[in-house]
């Protein structure tokens, strides 16, 4: 009889203990919503891949869906109704913050905790869209502005992903005294890349020599061609369109302040497709060339 008791007894106070618990969580999730508003939103990383060696999945920091509205605070630098976000980025990585929508030609800014302007973007992820390429110099919260450019209101989506290029060869190229010479075709079924213009590309990786100058050439009779190169990390260096006035082919000139592995984007201006030649090689190009 007694231990009938006391097992009651038990049972009654584990109970007693799961309702307490639950009841705290649920006035701490409350607590949380009250105070974060709808304004200042902080966003969990939803890609935590711990670092690998070689290819891996990129992580996202940020992802959201949200509508701007003409009633949402009005940002004072550019004067137009806003969404703020904050984000923790990670010193030295790459990112891209794009925003796109369907209901209005979008605008991005970026800040840094004290409010320092650090980027700003209309157009540069593709049609009305926005988007800021972005490599913090050191670990920290970040604050995004998604507003629009001039009027209009609606649904858009905010990312922000760490930039990699996961398609790269396993050993890069070296440019020999001759140069180097690839053939290359794009095609619909080649991916997308990440940055604008936002077309279908091939990737090189390029062994170069601090100090050296090299010339890289995109030609192509098929398609308006379209150059960028990155370091290491996939920071931008460069990127060109065309090659002079009448000249629908790329060149980038480029002198590496230190000795690594560079990479090559060959894509299109407009999307276009078909056959081209890119070309590397050490020293200016000859006069006849330019």
């Amino acid at each position: 009889m007694l231990r009938t008791r006391l097992t009651q007894y038990a049972f009654a106070l584990a109970l007693s203990w799961i309702a307490a618990t639950g009841a705290a969580e649920g006035r701490q999730e409350k607590k949380a919503e009250d105070k974060g508003g709808p304004q200042l939103q902080q966003i969990r990383p939803i890609d935590e891949d711990a670092p690998a060696k070689g290819n891996r999945r990129a992580r996202t920091p940020l992802d959201v869906e949200a509508k701007l509205l003409d009633a949402d605070p009005v940002d004072p630098r550019h004067n137009q109704p806003c969404k703020v976000y904050t984000v923790k980025l990670a010193k030295g990585v790459t990112y891209t913050i794009d925003m796109t929508s369907d209901d209005f030609d979008t605008y991005l800014r970026l800040e840094d905790e004290q409010g320092k302007q650090l980027a700003e973007d209309d157009d540069n992820g593709g049609e009305l869209n926005a988007q800021i390429v972005f490599v913090p110099e050191r670990d920290g919260s970040f604050k995004i502005i998604a507003t629009r450019y001039d009027d209009g209101t609606g649904a858009f989506h905010l990312r922000v992903k760490e930039l990699r290029y996961n398609n790269l060869p396993e050993k890069a190229l070296a440019v020999e005294r001759d140069g180097l010479k690839v053939e290359g075709q794009l095609s619909a079924d080649d991916p997308m890349d990440a940055v604008g213009p936002k077309h279908t590309y091939k990737a090189y990786s390029i062994r170069m020599v601090k100090g050296r100058t090299y010339t890289i050439d995109m030609d192509s009779d098929d398609f308006d061609t379209y150059l960028r190169l990155m370091d290491g990390r996939f920071k931008e260096l460069d990127r060109n369109d065309d090659r002079g006035d009448d000249d629908l082919n790329s060149r980038i000139k480029f002198t590496p302040t230190a000795d690594g592995v560079y990479h090559i984007v060959a894509t299109s201006f407009d999307g276009g497709s078909g056959a081209f030649t890119l070309n590397v090689r050490e020293g200016r190009p000859d006069a006849d060339d330019r």
